[in-house]
């Protein structure tokens, strides 16, 4: 929905975009946005600072990349007195001596040997940090063997070329000297070996002899099937015995409590048995029949005739199941009074009644004296089987492990006995290295230190919303804006030049608001822009000081009421409300003051207003106020506030007879300058046109053409700074 202009919102509450009445979308430039190099640009210093220190991140690893230098020995390796053709034996040992050649054995004392070489080969900074690796583990990490049959090549690789081709010499002769002690060695171990190999085949021919003899008086070739079911037969007679100890003990105990419970026990009455005959399974199955039977004659009684027949033949099925179970009822009691089972502690299954217990105790203990017969019978017949199968399977261990030791010792050859060594290729020091990452290091920084400084600009381009801020081309040349006044430039003052081209730049302004203001009497403008921050108050300020030189009756007045600034700027003393007492009709030109260093007279104002205080710019004192303005000054500029924030700037510019529009360069944001100049004409105001501040413009010109010797003396102080 639309405010009306005579409400001033609270500062800066902008909580949704409101479009006002006669909003028009604005006209395309007749330029392009800025490009995408020209953003770029304006953060060089930033990629340039991100692309050097990445740089510097990148160069400073290079000293610890060193450059690796391969040296090489290769060892010919051949099956001694061979005459051509192919050896297992000597293909197996070369397959392990790949390994030998680097083992700890052969490099352990060629470290020690050079060991002030190998550790002079660290980084130096790890050196006076005290963090260089010890000889052994650089020289374990620099060797590696490689087996080609039949070259065995032995490889050392190490940042000096020197070092490395000595200590590959040293462990390829340190090697070769073991090689050359271990067949010296391996001699004398031929010998022993061939002697112990002659007396392993006298000790099997001997057991052979045995076993055959064995196997005979046994009459089986295997003896451990023999022994193994000799011995499980005897557990299991054994394993018998003790299961009949344990039943005839069961036995005896419920033996004793049957017949002292039978002794303990009296006959019980009538009541008791007829209770037990009742607990019968019989009986009961016959409750359950008659209990249904009589169910189903209640449900016929109360659906069927007193003579019906089917309520008869259930009548007649009920009294024979009654029948039935008086029967069983009397069989059951004499049973139970005519037989051992009246006795309550006899009332026990048949399995365990006195007389079937002491049966079975009986023929428990004929077992068990049978078994203790054959077990005794079968140990005395086994005796020398058994004897005879345990030393069978002791000799046949025996001689087992008597050929396995044959076996081994006939393939064990000793290795040095079946290859001849030389070296056919010395280790040299390498004139290249092998392995260099500097200039791959150098090449991934530069393209990282470009990626990342292109990436830095490229994020302060999107992260900090220069794609939409205003470039000074749009306001320049865009018809939505009217036609420019000018551009002041954003150059650092503290030079005459500086100063030069700001004052310049202030004049185009003034000359070319002159030419927009025609008519009799005075002329009053407000200077104002989107948002805060802008320069509106500056350009409000350098605008009435440039009016002045050029002799207009200058009257420069802070309607700013939310942010009052001029005074604090000029360094006035303001003692009440200027603009608000003259809109109100409280005071005249009692509030007004001069500029120290112009003739421009200023109303300022001594503090911020308050709402009521604002709510005179709605009133009709303003017309007034201004016609009296005009008969007393050429030009009355107006320091108002921003146009988007509060709705003061958008009321007077019904009552101005224009408006300055004031944007900053990569500041005011572009749908915000649209909507404020929308906002503007909504409320019937001219656009007198837009001034874009702190605009990049070169030194060049003034510079060349020495406008600076103009201003010589003038220093910073001169040019105002802020917003």
């Amino acid at each position: 929905m639309n405010r009306p202009d005579d409400q001033a919102p609270t500062p800066l509450a902008r909580v949704e975009r409101i479009q006002p009445p006669g909003l028009r979308p604005p006209a395309a430039s007749p330029l392009p946005p800025p490009g995408v190099l020209s953003l770029l640009l304006r953060h060089w210093r930033s990629m340039t600072l991100t692309f050097i220190l990445t740089l510097a991140a990148g160069f400073s690893l290079l000293p610890f990349l060193q450059p690796v230098y391969r040296a090489r020995v290769e060892i010919a390796a051949r099956p001694a007195g061979s005459h051509g053709h192919r050896d297992p034996d000597f293909e197996a040992w070369l397959a392990t001596q790949s390994r030998r050649i680097v083992s700890p054995a052969i490099r352990g004392p060629v470290a020690a040997r050079h060991a002030a070489e190998l550790v002079s080969t660290e980084h130096p900074l790890w050196q006076a940090l005290g963090r260089s690796r010890s000889a052994a583990a650089i020289l374990t990490d620099a060797t590696s063997a490689s087996l080609q049959a039949p070259l065995l090549m032995l490889e050392v690789r190490l940042p000096d070329p020197g070092i490395a081709a000595e200590v590959a010499g040293d462990l390829a002769r340190a090697y070769l000297a073991e090689q050359a002690a271990v067949r010296t060695e391996a001699t004398a171990a031929e010998a022993a070996r061939r002697g112990r190999l002659q007396s392993l085949d006298r000790v099997i021919a001997e057991q052979d002899q045995r076993i055959d003899e064995l196997r005979r008086s046994i009459q089986v070739l295997v003896p451990e099937p023999l022994v193994t079911q000799q011995r499980s037969t005897l557990t299991d007679l054994q394993r018998r015995r003790d299961e009949l100890d344990v039943e005839i003990a069961r036995c005896v105990g419920q033996l004793q409590v049957v017949e002292s419970q039978i002794a303990a026990t009296p006959i019980p009455p009538e009541t008791e048995l007829r209770q037990r005959v009742r607990l019968d399974p019989r009986y009961q199955a016959f409750e359950a029949d008659l209990a249904g039977a009589r169910t189903a004659l209640a449900n016929a009684s109360d659906r069927l005739g007193a003579s019906h027949p089917e309520l008869l033949a259930r009548r007649r099925h009920v009294q024979e199941v009654e029948a039935r179970r008086a029967g069983l009822e009397r069989t059951i009691l004499a049973d139970l009074k005519g037989s051992s089972l009246a006795v309550p502690a006899r009332g026990l299954p048949a399995t365990e009644q006195p007389d079937t217990l002491r049966r079975r105790l009986e023929t428990l203990r004929a077992e068990r004296f049978s078994l203790d017969g054959l077990i005794a019978r079968r140990s005395s017949a086994f005796d020398e089987e058994f004897a005879a199968a345990e030393e069978l399977v002791r000799l046949e261990r025996a001689r087992d492990q008597a050929r396995a030791e044959r076996a081994r010792l006939h393939d064990d050859v000793p290795s040095a006995a079946v290859a001849d060594l030389q070296v056919v290729a010395e280790a040299t020091p390498a004139h290249r290295p092998e392995v260099d990452h500097r200039p791959l290091v150098g090449a991934v920084t530069v393209l990282l230190a470009s990626v990342l400084g292109l990436g830095c600009g490229i994020g302060r381009v999107v992260l900090g919303g220069d794609l939409r801020r205003m470039d000074h081309r749009e306001v320049l040349f865009a018809e939505h804006f009217g036609t420019p006044l000018g551009m002041l430039s954003a150059a650092p003052a503290g030079t005459p030049e500086a100063f030069a081209l700001r004052h310049e730049s202030i004049r185009m302004v003034r000359t070319a608001l002159l030419t927009r203001l025609s008519g009799p009497g005075g002329s009053i403008i407000q200077v104002t822009s989107a948002g805060p921050s802008a320069g509106k108050t500056t350009v409000a300020i350098e605008l009435a000081r440039s009016l002045a030189e050029l002799g207009k009756r200058t009257l420069l007045v802070d309607a700013d009421l939310r942010n009052p600034a001029i005074a604090r700027r000029l360094g006035l003393e303001a003692s009440g409300q200027g603009f608000v007492e003259a809109l109100a009709g409280v005071s005249g030109s009692e509030g007004i003051r001069v500029d120290r260093s112009s003739a421009v007279d200023v109303l300022p104002l001594a503090r911020p207003a308050t709402a009521d205080e604002a709510a005179v710019l709605g009133t009709d004192g303003a017309r007034s106020v201004f016609a009296a303005w005009r008969e007393d000054y050429d030009v009355v500029v107006l320091d108002t506030s921003p146009v988007l924030p509060v709705a003061d700037a958008r009321q007077l510019s019904r009552d101005v007879d224009g408006t300055v529009l004031v944007v900053r360069e990569q500041h005011c944001d572009r749908n915000d300058v649209f909507e404020a100049v929308a906002y503007l004409r909504a409320a019937g105001g001219r656009l007198l046109g837009t001034v874009f501040n702190a605009g990049r413009r070169s030194l060049a010109f003034h510079g060349a053409y020495h406008y600076g010797r103009a201003y010589a003396g003038h220093g910073s102080g001169d040019i105002l700074d802020g917003a």
